[in-house]
């Protein structure tokens, strides 16, 4: 791998000594066109990019454009030069793997920020499957080949920086963390606003799952009063043909919408995945009420509702780890 370009997106004296010292150690280092300080061989990014993307996205999209793709290293103030030799040297160990270099405290010291930050890591945690400890950490390393993915995604430096990390598993992409050596302050979610949106962002996955399901059920409602209304008095017939077409549309959307696992390459394979999912749930269903209701002696209503919060968790476990899991996330 050849060295990365640093990119500062922060003003302060301390990140200035840190340019100056990746420049002495022959590192190209990128800057915003209205960073107060300049020295012979930085890289100054255009106005036109940062207006459009920010200064994040459009440093990137103009390094791409620029140097092609090659790998690129963020730099905020507290980042010392340590610090991005330590991120290089993991991005060299993990050439595929995004690298993120964590604080022992990303939260902060207030208690508010320390509390937010709890709820939005253990969301993120439960919605993604993985522990991230610094989600807001604007230290991380990119590899080359995904510069042209990340600076067409969504959302300005902030939001941008978490969002990233929200985009991983949909774009099969690994993360790696190294201790950063610099702590510095951190960037948690400082107001109710903030917190409510981070944890909006961290949620809508499991959101689009459930309104996908919910629109299913609909429609599976649907049919089976129009067919014994218009077709048949089968019940069974009726129910079949609900299920049938709710099915198959709940896994178009789960594919192309919830997963994003738009390639129609194993398309089959997710299909008897999904439907073996499908037939296991629906035998489960039925052994848990009776198990509620016959054993337990809860009332049948109170019993499906929590059966079928239950099914909901596993489904949507199963269905992002298994139906529609990347080769090689």
């Amino acid at each position: 791998m050849k060295k990365p370009i640093i990119l500062i997106y922060t003003f302060s004296k301390k990140i200035d000594e840190t340019a100056k010292a990746m420049l002495d150690a022959g590192f190209k280092v990128a800057i915003p066109y209205n960073c107060s300080w300049s020295y012979d061989g930085l890289i100054l990014i255009p106005k036109i990019e940062i207006e459009k993307r920010g200064v994040i996205r459009g440093g990137i999209k103009y390094l791409h454009d620029t140097f092609g793709e090659t790998s690129v290293i963020l730099a905020e103030e507290y980042i010392t030069a340590k610090d991005i030799l330590l991120v290089y040297s993991t991005m060299l160990e993990y050439p595929e793997a995004l690298v993120l270099s964590e604080r022992e405290n990303p939260a902060g010291s207030g208690r508010f920020e320390r509390i937010a930050y709890k709820i939005i890591q253990s969301l993120f945690a439960v919605v993604q499957g993985r522990m991230v400890r610094d989600m807001h950490s604007g230290v991380r390393g990119f590899p080359g080949q995904y510069l042209s993915i990340f600076y067409d995604m969504r959302g300005n430096d902030r939001d941008f920086l978490l969002g990233q990390i929200m985009a991983l598993r949909r774009l099969n992409i690994p993360l790696v963390e190294c201790q950063a050596i610099s702590q510095g302050n951190s960037e948690g979610a400082h107001t109710i606003r903030e917190l409510f949106r981070d944890i909006l962002k961290v949620c809508l996955l499991f959101l689009t799952f459930v309104s996908s399901s919910l629109f299913s059920t609909a429609l599976d409602l649907g049919i089976y009063a129009f067919m014994l209304h218009f077709f048949t008095e089968s019940l069974l017939a009726a129910s079949a043909a609900g299920r049938a077409v709710s099915s198959i549309v709940n896994f178009t959307i789960n594919q192309h919408v919830v997963f994003s696992h738009k390639k129609s390459q194993g398309r089959w394979k997710m299909l008897l995945r999904y439907y073996m999912l499908v037939i296991s749930l629906w035998f489960f269903d039925y052994i848990a009420l009776l198990f509620f209701v016959k054993i337990l002696g809860v009332d049948r209503m109170l019993a499906k509702i929590i059966v079928g919060a239950i099914i909901y968790a596993i489904s949507f476990i199963f269905q992002r780890d298994f139906v529609f899991k990347h080769k090689t996330y």
